[in-house]
């Protein structure tokens, strides 16, 4: 008997086996999952039964598929090693769960989840493989949606980081252009005093053009290393002074507290390191004293808060200046924009005796309110 025929035949012995009163029956039949029976004592394991469902939803009628191997399903989108594992695990009489692309009598490809398992009779035998379909088209299409818009997202956040890039170089560029005019002007100053105020403009220039490097070098333009930035900057600051043979620089940065400081904040903790070191050399170590300068940067209290610190070992402060929050240099523009980037970052510069030298600390405000993190 041809084996398409013993199909039709072996179908007619289920339905005739349930009948039409078998509520399980009935509900195989009318149920809204399609459910397939395969033979695997027979050559190529045929189908032997179809419920409405699976006629439906593959829009194959039942007299073309019994007798048939279910791969009339598949089509060039299915993934062959995903048959692979179906056909090894039907080999072993082994149940399978698989998402499979397969196609519709129409040619339109459909997804679903299958799940295969193995009937076996009271000797053990393998008699039937019980098949089941759930439909996933509308779950993929979703998450082909999602990717599609996740792709996109990833090409503008791509663009943007490009453009930012090229903003901080461009910036980076324009600040040194301007840093070297400063310079050429400034030569021309017959006023020690004027080309000490230029140079001085110069320096800030220059810290907030090394910020700009950072963010330009940086993998993630919206971040920035903080604590790598300050060192980079003091230890900038020292070599353009001409000290760095007399003064030596400790750094004390606690990762930890960097990575609490906002990038937005950088800029002006930049400058304020900048005017801090600067102060430090000027006045700590006059006519060439050697010494020690220390920029700290660490988490304190139970909030970790970061606080920063400028510690030198130089001549130190008579108890008059002690009292004052004012720097060694009481007035000017540096003393003005100190308390202005502190007031930028709600904190207050406290100055303290560091016997020998000074500190001078930048803290959080007494109300506990600061833009750094707490």
């Amino acid at each position: 008997m041809p084996g398409r025929e013993r199909s039709r035949r072996r179908n007619a012995e289920i339905e005739a086996a349930h009948e039409f009163d078998d509520p399980f029956a009935a509900a195989v039949r009318s149920g809204r999952i399609p459910v397939t029976i395969t033979d695997p004592r027979e050559p190529d394991n045929p189908l032997v039964y179809v419920n409405d469902a699976f006629a439906r939803v593959t829009g194959y009628p039942r007299d073309e598929v019994i007798g048939r191997n279910c791969r009339f399903l598949q089509g060039p989108g299915t993934d062959q090693a995903t048959v692979a594992r179906i056909r090894a695990a039907v080999e072993r009489g082994e149940p399978i769960e698989v998402e499979l692309l397969n196609y519709r009598r129409d040619g339109t490809p459909f997804w679903n989840v299958l799940f295969i398992s193995p009937v076996r009779d009271a000797a053990g035998d393998l008699v039937f493989f019980y098949g089941t379909q759930v439909d996933l088209t509308a779950r993929k299409a979703l998450e082909r949606d999602l990717q599609s818009a996740n792709e996109e997202l990833a090409a503008a956040l791509a663009r943007q980081d490009l453009l930012l890039r090229e903003v901080d170089h461009r910036v980076k560029n324009n600040l040194q252009l301007v840093a070297s005019l400063l310079h050429l002007q400034s030569r021309s100053f017959q006023d020690a005093g004027l080309r000490t105020l230029v140079d001085g403009m110069i320096e800030r220039v220059a810290a907030i053009g090394t910020l700009h490097t950072k963010l330009y070098q940086a993998t993630d333009v919206h971040h920035v290393d903080v604590g790598a930035y300050l060192a980079d900057l003091a230890r900038d600051t020292l070599a353009t002074s001409g000290r760095g043979d007399t003064v030596r620089l400790d750094l004390d940065i606690d990762p930890v507290a960097a990575a609490r400081v906002p990038a937005r904040d950088a800029a002006s903790l930049g400058l304020i390191v900048n005017e801090l070191v600067t102060n430090a050399l000027k006045h700590a170590f006059p006519n060439g004293r050697p010494g020690r300068l220390t920029l700290r940067l660490a988490a304190i209290g139970p909030s970790g808060a970061p606080t920063l610190e400028v510690e030198d070992d130089g001549i130190g402060r008579d108890a008059g200046q002690l009292v004052s929050p004012r720097p060694r240099a009481a007035s000017g523009f540096g003393t003005t924009l100190l308390t202005m980037l502190a007031k930028q970052l709600r904190t207050e510069v406290a100055w303290e005796d560091a016997t020998p030298g000074t500190r001078v600390r930048l803290l959080p405000r007494a109300n506990g309110s600061t833009s750094l993190p707490s």
